[in-house]
């Protein structure tokens, strides 16, 4: 789990960018009203650039700028995305491969004005790179970009950037749920430790209704990315994949760690490692009392007996922890003591976690319930070290972009799946980096997404169908499976 206040740039993730936004409430980022135009093709979204027909004001301080937009024609379908924006010196081409060292600020769509700081910028010419994450992927992607801006920087004192030109680029419609997969959303309050949980399910469907012909069937818990969501649309591709293929997905937003309302304090970033799987325990329990209640969209329609842990990123992090991985607090001291700095920001916070179970050096959030995990670019192998791993007693499986340059297979997954002693698996893909579990790929890495994304799918899926289901044939599938630029290793509990 990256500390975003060293990554607030574009490559990073979108993310991020919510530390940087400046409109008018933590949940409601949005975009005011003028003639200039842009229109994303095939969807029916105008981005508008305040405040006349041939220009828009920057207001500055001495540390920032900021841009206004207007959104209020956007389709509903996009209220809750990024809308994000990167600046380049002259007057380069923007992609959707922004390099790291442009100047980068966003905010979350809404249906009312919303102002984007950016950082101060010297008097010259620069190119806006607009983008709306249509795809929930949280990283630049395709069919991201909206359009570019050319931008004038005309005096040091009056901040006004003319509009010169602006080009529309054709933006795919976000993802539709497939017709055999329900969507619902509800919220949950845990009184006991103060935190509210939106949550989102997906589940099997027939003409919109939820379908129990086929159940009960295998539960699957999903925990998001650090400042990401599960209600937003974010790797929506996987979750509608297994719930077509009979699970019920149900994944939670982890409350000050979202895109809409993360607390990046000390005193949050620590707690929230452990906040984050005691979400899941509280979540599973609120969804096995759906199970049985007669009135619910819920009832009757999942095994109690057959639950499953997945997660991207900092997710996959939680997912270890419910899985039976434990942090010990000694271990991670001497591991943040020989590696120094904030790359992994658990060595930031030690203070601050070393405090939070006063007398206790091992910490076990498992939940016994679990009987399979799979871990998607995950994190946190200094967390656990080959000790917490092998705590691990379910068949687990990592998967992993060998271009992941944020969790590395080399210090992240790979380790991982050294330390863990249970039946386990280790999947590779040697054209994919972090991003590849969203909706979309980043185009700095990517050759096919939709054969990086069916790859993904069907081994994640057989993976849960031989130890969520039980369906033997599947174990052969996953030892056979070959594909050009992957690699699946698996072992048997030692």
């Amino acid at each position: 789990m990256l500390n975003p206040r060293t990554s607030l740039i574009l490559a990073a993730g979108v993310s991020a960018l919510a530390v940087a936004s400046s409109c008018g409430s933590a949940k409601n980022d949005a975009v005011g009203d003028s003639a200039a135009d842009v229109r994303v093709i095939d969807s029916p979204v105008d981005v508008k650039v305040s405040d006349s027909a041939d220009e828009m004001r920057v207001t500055d301080s001495a540390d920032e700028v900021t841009v206004t937009f207007d959104l209020t024609d956007i389709d509903p379908a996009y209220v809750g995305k990024f809308i994000y924006l990167g600046l380049l010196a002259g007057t380069a081409s923007c992609t959707s491969d922004m390099g790291a060292d442009a100047h980068v600020a966003g905010a979350i769509v809404t249906t009312e004005t919303c102002e984007i700081s950016l950082p101060a910028v010297a008097k010259g010419t620069y190119t806006a790179c607009a983008f709306l994450d249509v795809d929930g992927s949280g990283q630049p992607s395709t069919g991201d970009l909206a359009g570019q801006l050319s931008l004038v920087l005309t005096a040091d004192d009056s901040r006004t950037w003319s509009v010169r030109d602006w080009m529309t680029i054709s933006s795919a419609p976000p993802p539709t749920i497939p017709d055999n997969v329900g969507y619902q959303e509800l919220t949950f309050t845990d009184t006991s430790r103060g935190r509210t949980l939106r949550t989102a399910f997906w589940y099997p469907a027939a003409a919109g209704a939820p379908d129990a012909s086929g159940g009960p069937y295998p539960l699957i818990l999903f925990s998001h990315g650090d400042h990401g969501s599960s209600t937003n649309g974010q790797y929506d591709f996987l979750k509608n994949a297994w719930a077509s293929k009979g699970f019920v997905v149900v994944g939670p937003d982890h409350q000050k760690n979202t895109w809409y309302d993360a607390d990046d304090s000390d005193a949050n970033r620590a707690a929230i490692q452990f906040d984050r799987p005691l979400d899941i325990r509280f979540v599973t329990d609120q969804v096995l009392l759906l199970n049985q209640d007669a009135t619910s969209f819920l009832h009757g329609m999942i095994n109690p007996d057959a639950i499953g842990m997945s997660g991207v990123s900092f997710g996959g992090h939680t997912t270890l922890m419910v899985a039976g991985a434990t942090p010990n607090l000694d271990h991670l001291a001497e591991y943040c003591q020989s590696n120094p700095g904030c790359d992994w920001d658990v060595c930031c916070l030690q203070d601050e976690i070393q405090q939070l179970y006063p007398g206790q050096r091992i910490i076990d959030l498992s939940d016994p319930r679990m009987k399979a995990a799979l871990s998607l670019a995950g994190d946190g192998y200094g967390w656990f070290l080959q000790d917490g791993m092998a705590k691990i007693k379910m068949p687990i499986m990592f998967m992993v972009g060998r271009l992941d340059t944020l969790c590395p297979l080399d210090t992240q997954a790979m380790p991982e799946y050294e330390g863990v002693v249970s039946t386990k698996y280790l999947f590779i893909q040697d054209k994919a980096d972090h991003s590849v579990f969203g909706n979309g790929c980043s185009q700095q890495t990517y050759g096919d997404c939709d054969t990086l994304h069916e790859q993904i799918e069907f081994v994640s899926t057989a993976f849960w169908m031989l130890h969520l289901k039980n369906d033997a044939s599947y174990a052969e599938k996953l030892r056979s499976y070959a594909q050009p630029g992957t690699t699946l290793l698996s072992e048997a509990p030692r």
